[in-house]
């Protein structure tokens, strides 16, 4: 993590690590007052790709520090488990925030498929769809995500050259699904 990234974790256990990115490996590290839309959507991320979704919770807790917070290293006669991690220091606490996430199809700049959180996935895709918990498998739920966007094209053999059932399904969280919208 740069010097000016945020981390992202969820309450529930083996949540996922998620990273705002302050720069890309190019740009300068200068300081970023990421906008409020921006925070709660990376605390959606990592909301809806933590273990929430798989227990089918509608909602979970996230919170934010800084680079300098994040330790691998424990305080002197503490012990931590393989892969865990310390947090020092105050947190931003993100709550009740939904499980939701958004899988669409991308045009431009580049033709793809895409996903994420709903709100930053709806003004990148030329057409999308939104999940949340619910009672289809992934992978059924990846082929019903499939069919409704192949709807919403004229040329549907299109979407299946950019965006196939299988390429939809890395981006659904694991656990049960269902479309919303």
């Amino acid at each position: 993590m740069g010097p000016h990234d945020r981390f992202f974790h969820t309450q529930a256990h083996g949540g996922p690590v998620t990273v705002l990115k302050a720069a890309g490996p190019s740009e300068s590290a200068d300081p970023v007052d990421f906008a409020a839309e921006t925070l709660h959507e990376a605390a959606q991320f990592a909301v809806s790709y933590s273990s929430d979704w798989k227990a089918g919770r509608g909602a979970g807790d996230a919170y934010m520090v800084g680079p300098d917070q994040v330790s691998k290293t424990p305080e002197s006669g503490e012990y931590i488990e393989k892969g865990s991690f310390v947090i020092r220091g105050d947190r931003t606490y993100f709550e009740d925030v939904a499980c939701r996430v958004a899988v669409g199809v991308q045009c431009e700049p580049v033709t793809r498929a895409i996903g994420g959180p709903p709100a930053a996935i709806r003004e990148r895709a030329a057409a999308s769809v939104t999940v949340e918990p619910g009672m289809y498998a992934q992978n059924d739920a990846a082929m019903m995500v499939y069919r409704e966007l192949k709807q919403r094209f004229a040329d549907q053999s299109f979407v299946r050259k950019v965006a196939s059932a299988d390429q939809l399904q890395e981006f659904l969280p694991p656990g049960g699904s269902e479309i919303i919208e």
